[in-house]
């Protein structure tokens, strides 16, 4: 099959869009004269979205000691760019929220891309990296091209996934050979469509090759890890350790259970 990863994104009927809420809040962060009251005012703008941040706000994923009940005050707390990840999250889900489950469990995928993120965030922190919002974002869009996939092929995407199925090899093996590309690589191509950071789009086209990332190798190496923890199979904590090359100096046990105390969470907030 001859086709480039740019034309499942760019030609055809247009893919949707991220929505304007998130669009306003990203450009008023380029705003140098931007206050705190313009950005509730966007937030508050969408009553079921600022409920959604609130609950993520007073969740265990933050485990702020005092309860948070207004926007404002999320804000200053949690952060600008915390938000920022929190309300991309969100944009995403509702974006691909009319794809039919007969070829792919959405809840599933979803719970498994915040658990991504969720571990990215984590993994992180034990790392002492900085960037554990952006990880967060990040970890969440590792897989969105398979979305892309099964909107504009939904035939090849069926066949896709029986023939890994059934050869119980990786799923981006078999669309490699089928297309001549991956879901990493449309991936790629969705991030830069929606004019997102470049960041963001390396790190999704290397999520499975992290050895071709070129400015955040580091990141795209932490990115992996999770994506391996969440679609390994059911190995104990030490082997897994072992496995993916951790560092001796994170408690993998310790970080599943705290990721399995914020997923729950977010799940609900998130996904709604």
């Amino acid at each position: 099959m001859k086709i480039h990863p740019i034309d499942l994104v760019r030609k055809g009927k247009a893919l949707p869009s991220l929505p304007d809420i998130y669009q306003r809040f990203s450009e008023k962060l380029q705003d140098p004269t931007a206050s705190a009251v313009d950005f509730s005012n966007i937030i508050e703008s969408d009553p079921a979205l600022a409920l959604r941040l609130l609950r993520i706000a007073n969740s265990v994923y933050y485990s702020f000691s005092a309860q948070i009940t207004q926007i404002p005050r999320a804000i200053t707390v949690v952060g600008l760019q915390e938000l920022h990840s929190m309300i991309l999250a969100v944009s995403v889900t509702k974006v691909f929220s009319h794809l039919p489950d007969h070829l792919i469990n959405m809840q599933k995928f979803w719970q498994d891309s915040i658990r991504c993120g969720v571990l990215a965030r984590i993994l992180g922190a034990s790392n002492h990296q900085k960037s554990r919002s952006t990880l967060f974002t990040a970890g969440l869009l590792l897989d969105i091209g398979s979305l892309v996939t099964y909107i504009r092929l939904p035939e090849v995407a069926k066949k896709i996934l029986v023939e890994a199925e059934r050869q119980q090899r990786p799923q981006r093996e078999i669309e490699t050979k089928i297309l001549g590309f991956d879901h990493a690589r449309v991936g790629a191509e969705l991030i830069n469509y929606w004019k997102l950071p470049d960041y963001l789009q390396e790190m999704v086209a290397t999520h499975h090759q992290p050895q071709l990332a070129k400015n955040h190798p580091d990141d795209a190496t932490l990115l992996y890890h999770a994506h391996q923890l969440v679609h390994c199979k059911q190995s104990p904590p030490d082997e897994l350790s072992k496995e993916l090359g951790l560092s001796d100096q994170i408690n993998l046990k310790e970080v599943l259970q705290e990721a399995d105390a914020q997923c729950q969470e977010i799940y609900r907030s998130v996904l709604g």
